[in-house]
């Protein structure tokens, strides 16, 4: 069975993540992938907190924000004007041809049935609609992330969890989308004190899905080998860096 993340315990710190890093990439494409329509109709699967909801939004734009965790649409819902949907995202509560654009920021490897998901994203879309998913790929080998290093069964979780580059293509295309392709929006490469990480609660549980679904085994096995670590590198006058270096990418495709 797979593993579920706990959004009842991460929705208060969710946030956290855009306040420590610039995610200005990913904004950037998804402002090019909506384009400059007078009047666009937009659903954000896997909304959250809503942060990309105010970040997009504009008169011109019509955005609802869907999420399965009524947890992290209470925290939508706070000063935020968009509708939000609380419903499965493989169960869109929509008309057919409701939307101009569906996107997910880091949200696709959540959904328990991405096949029946991009079914239902091609049938709410208008013609010549479009779609777009960011989020990791831990399948091109490219990324180094200290929390793979140090948690047992992270990396391979993650690789249950996120599809390949091409079978999500593949999926697209089979339910009639063309113009697919993928592209890198975003690459974090930081090496962090690994003293100032644990107190600033970078590893705590609740700071990412990756360690929310290991068991309390695998992840306290991985904090004590990262203080083990610490003890190291300070025996030898050194400090223990966190090392990442990881890309989003975004998958794009288009109706005809």
């Amino acid at each position: 069975m797979a593993r579920q993340t706990d959004y009842q315990t991460i929705a208060p710190v969710f946030d956290r993540r855009y306040q420590v890093h610039d995610y200005e990439g990913v904004e950037n494409a998804l402002r090019a992938f909506l384009g400059s329509q007078t009047r666009v109709d937009i659903l954000d699967c896997g909304c959250g907190t809503g942060h990309w909801l105010t970040k997009l939004a504009s008169p011109g734009r019509h955005v609802i924000g869907l999420d399965a965790s009524a947890e992290m649409l209470m925290y939508a819902a706070r000063g935020k004007q968009s509708k939000l949907v609380h419903a499965q995202a493989e169960y869109l509560p929509f008309e057919t041809g409701s939307f101009d654009r569906v996107f997910c920021v880091n949200s696709f490897h959540h959904f328990a049935s991405k096949r029946v998901f991009i079914s239902e994203v091609r049938r709410v879309l208008k013609p010549r609609g479009g779609f777009t998913t960011v989020g990791l790929d831990p399948h091109t080998g490219l990324d180094k992330w200290w929390i793979y290093d140090y948690f047992e069964n992270a990396l391979d979780l993650d690789k249950q969890r996120y599809l390949l580059q091409k079978s999500t293509i593949d999926m697209l295309t089979a339910v009639g989308f063309v113009d697919c392709h993928t592209d890198i929006v975003q690459r974090f490469a930081v090496a962090v004190s690994a003293r100032r990480s644990l107190d600033r609660g970078d590893v705590a549980r609740t700071s990412t899905s990756q360690l929310t679904i290991l068991t309390d085994e695998e992840y306290q096995r991985g904090v004590l080998r990262i203080q083990a670590d610490m003890v190291t590198a300070q025996r030898r006058g050194q400090e223990l860096l966190l090392l990442s270096d990881l890309r989003l990418y975004a998958t794009t495709a288009w109706l005809r």
